[in-house]
């Protein structure tokens, strides 16, 4: 059984009810978080040989 319409629609609407501050978060803010380096920078060299920037 599907019901991923029912499940957002209920997240949506839930959502909709409570503001930043009622739950505790600031509003106006970037609340992502920044996202961790992918392996292929944190390795200078991946195919063995340098790169010339």
């Amino acid at each position: 059984m599907d019901n991923r319409n029912e499940v957002r629609e209920f997240l949506v609407s839930r959502r909709a009810k409570v503001s930043p501050e009622q739950a505790g978060v600031p509003a106006g803010t970037n609340r992502r978080a920044a996202a961790p380096p992918t392996a292929e920078y944190d390795d200078p060299e991946p195919s063995g040989g340098s790169v010339s920037r």
